[in-house]
């Protein structure tokens, strides 16, 4: 018997493939069942055991996965992928070489760690949100540029690593918002004092110091430090001892049952949502509420003009809050949906300040774009007694539900 490899925390780099299956010009992929891409569409494929040829591996992992058999054919791409946790440990890191391959025969199924598989033609990629190293291996799988134009650009997601600086930034646009007193006035009419809350992705803490100070319990999952120890402190500032902190992401952790779930601007967790509704089943709340920005692109000052001015594209289009209310309809949810209005300037302390601040959000290295950045920004910015700020006015759709066990 295989002995089976240790893939999470491993002792050394694991070796995997995958395989680009083509078939009546179609491609093959496969929706993730198991971390560390739980709920994502990839190509098929897995790790090498050992005393096993890479090719010999890929035909057995597709069959496995698919129930397909495949010839393999020349590697398309060498990639490696590292990931950490919190602590700053290696909790993946895999040495991965990408195949082309062609479907043979056998009955496509969705098995193993897969939970679906289908063969898509190439123009209609864009729908599965695929990593771009991924679309890329298919590309060169196919020999051209798939619809002969450029790979739909990807937007720079907003600090997913919280550092101390970043989350110091987002407490500071916080106090100046309206937006924790905006979505109490939404969901109070609802919650009861008797309640217990769990705010997924809670932050600084913008909706679980309040809802502390309105119901029995809060626990609050936040996977930053950095974010948790500034809500942590505000707690102790206003004598609260009613939160369960949690350090952890959602999925990652076990969780008790829950009256109440609010889930605020992270929109990852809702990437598979049937998922996310199985998920949510483990936690029992009562009352659901989902917090999503309305519109974008109403966002002048970055949307449109700043992203535009630095990447020389269009901004992406992105999930509003109608895709979610759609999705939730389809899977049987009947929600319910009020807009709120709020305010979220970023104040900064100096010119120099801003252009970090932006270069962070951008994902900027280097001082190649300062100049630009600085002339932009030191006609757009408010100035103010302290410094200067950036005024941004948005919408947020609060979607509701209640559930009965």
């Amino acid at each position: 018997m295989t002995k089976r490899i240790k893939r999470e925390y491993p002792s050394q780099p694991v070796v995997g493939v995958g395989v680009v299956v083509v078939k009546d010009g179609k491609v093959l992929l496969v929706k993730r069942g198991k971390n560390p891409s739980r709920g994502e569409w990839s190509i098929p494929g897995g790790a090498v055991n050992v005393g096993e040829s890479l090719k010999v591996a890929a035909a057995r992992e597709i069959k496995e996965e698919t129930g397909l058999d495949i010839f393999v054919e020349e590697p398309v791409e060498l990639l490696e992928r590292i990931s950490s946790d919190l602590d700053n440990r290696v909790r993946y890191h895999y040495v991965l070489i990408d195949y082309c391959g062609k479907c043979l025969g056998g009955k496509l199924k969705a098995s193993s760690d897969i939970v679906e598989a289908r063969f898509v033609s190439p123009e209609k990629l864009d729908a599965f949100s695929l990593n771009p190293a991924t679309r890329n291996v298919i590309e060169k799988a196919l020999g051209c540029s798939i619809n002969k134009k450029p790979i739909k650009p990807y937007a720079p997601e907003i600090f997913t690593d919280w550092n101390q600086k970043k989350a110091k930034w987002y407490f500071r646009a916080l106090r100046e918002s309206d937006f924790s007193e905006m979505v109490m006035a939404a969901v109070m009419p609802l919650v009861r004092n008797s309640d217990s809350v769990l705010d997924i992705g809670a932050g600084c803490g913008a909706l679980t110091i309040p809802l502390a100070e309105r119901v029995k319990k809060v626990t609050a999952l936040e996977p930053s430090k950095p974010m948790m120890n500034i809500m942590r402190r505000e707690a102790l500032k206003k004598g609260l001892k009613n939160i369960n902190f949690v350090n952890a992401l959602w999925g990652k952790t076990k969780l008790s049952v829950h009256s109440i779930l609010f889930l605020a601007n992270v929109p990852k967790v809702l990437k598979d949502m049937k998922l996310f509704l199985e998920d949510l089943d483990k936690i029992k709340p009562r009352l659901v509420f989902l917090i999503h920005g309305v519109d974008s692109k109403k966002d002048k000052f970055y949307f449109k003009e700043l992203y535009p001015l630095i990447f020389r594209k269009i901004f992406p289009e992105k999930n509003d809050y109608l895709q979610i209310y759609d999705s939730l309809h389809h899977l049987g949810v009947y929600a319910n949906i009020k807009i709120i209005s709020y305010n979220m300037d970023q104040p900064f302390k100096s010119l120099d300040e801003a252009v970090d601040f932006w270069k962070e959000y951008l994902n900027i290295k280097g001082r190649d774009y300062d100049k630009k950045l600085k002339s932009f920004l030191k006609k757009k910015l408010f100035k103010t007694p302290y410094g200067f700020k950036t005024v941004v006015n948005k919408q947020g759709a609060v979607i509701w539900w209640e559930k009965s066990y």
